[in-house]
């Protein structure tokens, strides 16, 4: 187990991207001094700090098999808006950015086992998985508006109190007042899941 930090120094606007993949990550805000703060259990990444506010979190020579007990545990910032990206997949993640102000998420590389709770956006905020997911559970504000674009399909989908069972290959829906609001989450699924859970906490 080991600690990482980096200090906020005079970042604006922070970015956290897994450039490998990634198999167990936790994400949380914190009121910290800290850009962020990181807890690696495990098979250590490497960890690039750039002045902009990129974070690049790279397990060398990854792969699936090797990552049993590997896992990441990382508080950002709240004194700063993130975008998040993990590339190449991620087993299971777990995201509680209620404290943040998140700009963007953009999940490549397909999805496992994964669970959001989304923050008030300010303006337009965009949560992208690409390559498909089993099992995913979207939570946002109650009240947020927010659109869904599903391509690919999905063989169970929640959206807020709308259970529609199994979607074909393309569809899209809004929340009743999705057209005149200035704030809200659109999400893009392409490449299917087994199950989406998109609802109001």
């Amino acid at each position: 187990v080991g600690g990482e930090r980096a200090p906020l120094g005079t970042v604006e606007h922070g970015r956290l991207r897994f450039a490998s993949g990634v198999a167990h990550v936790e994400l949380r805000g914190a009121r910290i001094k800290d850009l962020y703060r990181a807890t690696f259990n495990g098979k250590r990444p490497q960890i690039a700090v750039e002045p902009d506010g990129l974070v690049t979190v790279q397990y060398k020579g990854f792969s699936w098999f090797g990552m049993t007990g590997v896992s990441a545990e990382i508080a950002l910032s709240t004194a700063v808006p993130w975008a998040i990206e993990i590339r190449r997949g991620v087993s299971h993640l777990t995201a509680d950015l209620r404290e943040l102000e998140v700009t963007g998420i953009d999940l490549t590389g397909g999805a496992s086992e994964c669970e959001l709770v989304l923050p008030r956006p300010r303006g337009q905020a965009t949560l992208r998985i690409t390559g498909g997911a089993s099992r995913l559970v979207v939570k946002r504000p109650r009240g947020t508006a927010a659109q869904i674009a599903i391509r690919g399909g999905a063989s169970s989908f929640v959206f807020d109190d709308q259970r529609l069972g199994a979607v074909g290959s393309a569809l899209r829906l809004s929340t009743p007042a999705w057209e005149s609001a200035a704030d809200g989450w659109t999400i893009e699924l392409t490449g299917g899941a087994s199950s989406l859970a998109v609802t109001e906490q």
